[in-house]
Formats: C-alpha cells, structure tokens, sequence
C-alpha cells in the first residue's frame, strides 16, 4: 500500500505543481501488504490525489499519508489555507462516492467508479469536514491475513 501512494503521488505532483499546490507525501515505513488488485488500486489513489489537487485552490495544501489503523489505511487530508479559504473537495467525494454513487452524473463519475473499486477490495472509506483543518479522507483496508482467510 505504502508502495502504491508513492507512486500514485509521484504521478500527480506536476500537476499540482502548476497550480501551486504543496504535496505533502508521508507515505513511508513499512510496505503495509495488503491484497489487491494493484494496478486498479494505483488508479484510484491516483483520481482521489487529482480530485483534491482540483479542488484545491492554488497555493493550497495536501497530505498524503499510509499508516495502520484498524488495517492498513491511507490518509488524504485537504488542508484549509491560511486566510480561512476552504477547498472544495468535500462534496465532491460525499455526492460523488459516498451518498449515491450510482446517480452520479457529469464530472464526479471518477469518484463513484473508485468507490466502487475500494468497496470490492473490502476497504472501508470515512470522510470528514471541519473548518479549520479541511477534508479528512481515510480508507482502511483488511490486513492481508483477512482478506486472505474470507
């Protein structure tokens, strides 16, 4: 897991680079194993990385992080700015993955597809809102052991 969001914020950091956005990688230490598809996973850390640089307003702050929680989980945290400006990220990924991805129109279908491919690798997603310190997106995934034995 750690392994694949490198990879995935090596991916978009140009991209964030043009608007001015700071990545801040903290995918490091152990290589958190966990059963996956992983060219379908590196995808969608890859859109969920680009759906908070979108809308991310320039000069703005992402981090980006792997660590264990209740399994093996990424952390994606949209940061407010400094001036109290928000990003826009949150009801992006609540309309667009969590409240009805299937009637997901227009340009938030990404993140209904992603949702789709965290729930058939068993992963759990939370997402959370507070002024102040922007959108917290956590995906937890089973231990390798688990996923193996279900």
């Amino acid at each position: 897991l750690t392994r694949l969001t490198q990879r995935a914020v090596e991916a978009v950091r140009p991209i964030a680079a043009t608007k001015h956005i700071w990545i801040l990688n903290q995918a490091a230490g152990p290589s958190l194993p966990i059963v996956a598809d992983p060219v379908r996973l590196e995808q969608v850390l890859m859109h969920l990385l680009f759906a908070a640089v979108k809308y991310t307003p320039s000069g703005g702050r992402v981090r980006v992080g792997t660590e264990v929680e209740s399994g093996p989980a990424v952390r994606l945290d949209d940061l407010d700015l400094a001036d109290g400006v928000r990003p826009d990220l949150f009801p992006h990924l609540y309309y667009g993955a969590i409240a009805n991805p299937a009637d997901v129109p227009g340009p938030d279908r990404g993140l209904a597809v992603a949702k789709r491919i965290l729930d058939a690798h068993h992963a759990t997603v939370a997402l959370s809102d507070r002024p102040g310190d922007g959108t917290s997106l956590h995906v937890v995934f089973p231990f390798a052991e688990h996923a193996l034995a279900a």
